[in-house]
């Protein structure tokens, strides 16, 4: 557990590092998207979302945190994709983009701690994935909110994993959001 926490502040630490300055402004409503924006790829995505539900299990069964990293929206796609197209990022809000992911990160760090104590090293097969209602739709991407990863365990007992507060699509690829401790 010293270890995931330590990783989790050297983590920190490196996107504190990264600037927030010069980050894409919002697109005002209407305005037609330029190409660099529907050329868009989020970084270890899957092109379904049971793919990355998946990918999800396999990676609580090895207890791989490097992969449940992977498949969560990094720093860099927070902030220059998700974040200025994100009703919170309005300036009338005053959320500054570095606090906004640092906030982020450190909830969706304690989600998936929490899925891999109740879930890591158990060995999982994946069955499914239950997706609640339409997704959300923004200009630039959909939130698929509180999606439920269906597996099953040795002794044949179904479990559903609810540690997954969304699943990002963008340009048709898909990516976990974040994890949260809450569910």
């Amino acid at each position: 557990m010293k270890h995931l926490i330590s990783l989790f502040l050297a983590f920190s630490f490196f996107v504190g590092s990264l600037s927030a300055q010069n980050l894409i402004k919002p697109f005002k409503k209407g305005e037609v998207l330029p190409d660099s924006i529907k050329k868009r790829v989020l970084s270890f995505s899957s092109a379904t979302p049971e793919e990355i539900a998946e990918i999800f299990v396999v990676a609580l069964n090895k207890r791989d945190t490097t992969a449940l990293l992977n498949i969560s929206l990094s720093p860099k796609e927070f902030k220059q994709w998700f974040w200025p197209d994100n009703e919170s990022s309005d300036p009338k809000y005053n959320i500054p983009t570095e606090s906004a992911w640092e906030l982020h990160f450190l909830n969706s760090a304690k989600g998936m701690l929490k899925a891999l104590s109740s879930h890591g090293g158990e060995k999982l097969t994946f069955e499914g994935l239950r997706m609640k209602g339409k997704p959300d739709e923004y200009r630039t991407f959909k939130l698929h909110l509180y999606p439920e990863v269906i597996a099953r365990d040795e002794k044949g007992n179904q479990v559903i994993i609810k540690q997954i507060v969304a699943i990002i699509e963008m340009n048709k690829r898909f990516k976990i959001l974040n994890y949260t401790e809450k569910r």
